[in-house]
C-alpha cells in the first residue's frame, strides 16, 4: 500500500526538472534539419524561465540517485527561492526479502543535514518513503528543524510493511533497528501547525499540537506505537483518526477515573486490529489486555465509529465487549453512526451484546457489512427484547438492505428496501 497521497505524487512529466534543456534541443533539432537557431533560442528561453521563476519549483522530488548528487539538489532547492515547498523524498528498498539494502549513509546524512535541512522551514508538505536502515539517518539529520509552516506529513517505513506481524517475536535484521525507535522529531518548545499526518512504520513523538484534522496510522507501526509507549495526546488531538492493522499496545488501566478534557476526536476508524502478542514465563503464546488502549481514547465527542475486521479469535474484540458491558456510563455518548464490517458476535452472550449497544445511546444509523447472518439477527433480537437500547436508532443498513424504523420501532423488520 502506498502511503503517499496520489493527488500530490508527481507524474513522470509533472516536474519541470524532468525536462532538461538538452533533451528539448535534440527534439527541436530533429524537427528542423536546416538550422539549430530556433532550437537554441527556445532552450535559452526555457532555461531562463526554469531558473528565474521560483513558483515552478514549489514541488520537488528527491530519489535514491540524488543522494550522490547533493550539489544538484542544492541548486534545485535554491531555485524555489522563499516559496513554500512540497518536498517528496523516495529512497529505494531491497528487491527481495533476502537482499540486504545498500546505501551510503554518509552521503545520505550529508544530503539531509547539509542540503535539505536548511529548507525545511519552507516545507508545508513533507513526504518521505524510505527503507528501515535509512530512517535513523534521516531522523538524526533533521533533528532540531522548526517546521514552522508544516501542515502535511507523510512518513512511510517501506521495510516494515511485510514484517509488522512478527516484530514482537524477532529482532529486525537491518542494523537491529526497531520501528519503536523511529520517532520523527517535531519541535516541543512551540505549538505545531500540523493538520494532517499519515504514519506507516514511523511514529511521532509527544508535541504541542494544534488540532490534527486527519491522523492515519497504518500497518507496520510497532506494537508500542509511539516512542516505546502509547501517547494518548497524539491520538486525542485528531478530529479524524484512522488506525489500520496495528498490534494494539498494552496499557495499565488506571485505578481512578481519568479526568478527560473536552474531546476533539469526532471520527474514528479502527481496522484490522490485533492484540499485542507476547510469550509468558512458561513459553506459551499470550495476548496482552487491550482494555487500556480503549480507555486512553477520549471518545466523549466522537460522532462516527467504524470497526472493521478485527482479530475475532483473539482477545481484542473480547476486551472491548467486556469493557462496554461493565461500564456504568456510555463510553460513546455522542456517536450517531456505527459501522461494523467483517465482525461477528459468535457465541457471545446476549448480555455482552446488550452492553455493547448500551454504549451508544445517541445512535441513529447502524451499518452492518459482510457480517454473518447471526450477527445482525442477534443485534435485532436484543433491540427487540430491550426497547430502551439505542432509542434514537433510525435505520439499520445490512449490506444492500436498509431496515427502516418508523415511529413504532417494533417490529424491526417492518420495512426492507433492497
Amino acid at each position: 500500500m502506498c502511503l503517499l497521497p496520489s493527488d500530490i505524487s508527481p507524474s513522470p512529466t509533472g516536474l519541470i526538472q524532468y525536462f532538461p534543456c538538452e533533451l528539448i534541443s535534440e527534439i527541436l533539432i530533429l524537427l528542423d534539419f536546416r538550422s539549430v537557431t530556433f532550437a537554441t533560442l527556445v532552450c535559452q528561453r526555457w532555461y531562463y524561465a526554469s531558473t528565474h521563476h521560483a513558483e515552478i519549483w514549489e514541488r520537488i522530488e528527491i530519489n535514491s540517485t540524488d543522494v550522490y548528487r547533493p550539489d544538484i539538489v542544492r541548486r534545485v532547492l535554491e531555485r524555489s527561492g522563499d516559496q513554500p515547498l512540497t518536498l517528496q523524498i523516495r529512497l529505494s528498498v531491497p528487491d527481495s526479502e533476502h537482499e540486504q539494502p545498500t546505501m551510503d549513509y554518509w552521503a545520505l546524512q550529508h544530503l539531509m543535514r547539509d542540503v535539505v535541512k536548511g529548507h525545511l522551514d519552507r516545507c508545508y508538505r513533507l513526504l518521505i518513503g524510505a527503507p528501515q536502515v535509512a530512517w535513523p539517518v534521516i531522523i538524526e539529520a533533521v533533528a532540531g528543524a522548526d517546521f514552522p509552516i508544516l501542515g502535511g506529513l507523510y512518513l512511510q517505513n517501506i521495510d516494515a510493511v511485510a514484517r509488522w506481524q512478527v516484530q514482537a517475536f524477532s529482532s529486525l535484521d537491518y542494523d537491529v533497528v526497531r520501528p519503536s525507535e523511529l520517532v520523527f522529531p517535531l519541535p516541543k518548545d512551540r505549538r505545531v501547525l500540523l493538520w494532517e499526518a499519515h504514519l506507516q512504520g514511523v511514529s511521532l513523538g509527544d508535541a504541542d499540537y494544534y488540532v490534527l484534522k486527519n491522523l492515519n496510522i497504518q500497518n507496520a507501526m510497532d506494537p508500542l506505537v509511539v516512542d516505546g509507549r502509547l501517547e494518548p495526546r497524539l491520538f486525542n488531538h485528531a478530529k479524524h483518526l484512522t488506525i489500520d492493522g496495528i498490534c494494539v499496545p498494552a496499557l495499565e488501566v488506571p485505578s481512578t477515573p481519568i479526568e478527560l478534557s473536552p474531546g476533539i476526536l469526532q471520527h474514528l476508524v479502527l481496522s484490522e486490529l490485533v492484540a499485542m502478542p507476547d510469550i509468558d514465563n512458561d513459553g506459551d503464546f499470550v495476548e496482552h489486555d487491550c482494555t487500556g488502549f480503549f480507555v486512553a481514547l477520549n471518545t466523549s465527542s466522537l460522532l462516527t465509529l467504524s470497526i472493521d475486521a478485527w482479530e475475532l479469535d483473539g482477545r481484542i474484540w473480547y476486551d472491548l465487549l467486556h469493557l462496554l458491558w461493565g461500564s456504568t456510563a456510555p463510553i460513546f455518548p455522542c456517536v450517531y453512526m456505527l459501522k461494523l464490517r467483517r465482525m461477528d458476535f459468535a457465541d457471545e452472550e446476549m448480555a455482552l451484546i446488550a452492553g455493547f449497544l448500551n454504549a451508544f445511546p445517541a445512535l441513529q444509523t447502524l451499518c452492518v457489512e459482510e457480517c454473518s447472518y447471526d450477527a445482525w439477527e442477534d443485534i435485532i433480537h436484543v433491540l427487540e427484547l430491550i426497547p430502551r437500547l439505542c432509542s434514537q436508532l433510525g435505520r439499520l443498513i445490512v449490506d444492500n438492505s436498509i431496515v427502516i424504523f418508523r415511529d413504532d420501532p417494533l417490529p424491526f423488520r417492518s420495512s426492507v428496501i433492497s
